[in-house]
């Protein structure tokens, strides 16, 4: 089974390996993806053997109302020099986005913004709300926002703290 996570670039891959253990290079393929209820969502009629990987690849990106679920693909294969099944089917899951590596970056302070500040006499900053976001673009906006945290520090002098917490929220 293939795994991949929503959004993401999904690669697929036949090779066909003929009696002599050479790849098979000439044959024409195509494939179709079907979803839970029998429908195409996706065909390739055209796949070209890559030489280098000795195999025939495409790379896709999602394609339109891509949901989470098991999808079905099924490839066709013809004109071999070898006898292959006509067909061959693998199954395909999608899966929800994870979204731990964007929310490792914006901890690093990538796609982050800091508002609602909090100081105390001293100017030191006492609470804040952070938010990280999964784009550039969304940054201070209520778009796209993968997690917001709540910061609160215990300060102890001018520019020093006791504690400082980070918390999502």
């Amino acid at each position: 089974m293939l795994k991949y996570s929503k959004g993401q670039k999904i690669s697929l891959n036949l090779t066909l390996i003929n009696n002599n253990g050479s790849p098979e290079s000439n044959a024409d393929i195509k494939y179709e993806i079907y979803n839970d209820i029998n429908e195409i969502v996706y065909y390739n009629n055209n796949l070209v053997f890559n030489e280098q990987l000795g195999s025939y690849i495409d790379v896709i990106d999602p394609w339109e109302n891509q949901q989470q679920g098991i999808y079905h693909v099924k490839w066709y294969i013809n004109n071999a020099v070898e006898d292959y099944p006509n067909t061959a089917v693998e199954e395909l899951y999608i899966e929800e986005y994870d979204n731990k590596l964007d929310k490792i970056l914006g901890l690093v302070h990538q796609n982050c913004f800091i508002d609602q500040a909090k100081y105390d006499g001293m100017d030191n900053l006492i609470q804040a709300r952070m938010r990280i976001y999964s784009d550039a673009q969304s940054v201070g906006t209520n778009d796209n926002v993968l997690a917001t945290y709540k910061i609160q520090s215990n300060p102890s002098g001018t520019g020093k703290f006791n504690y400082w917490l980070q918390v999502e929220v």
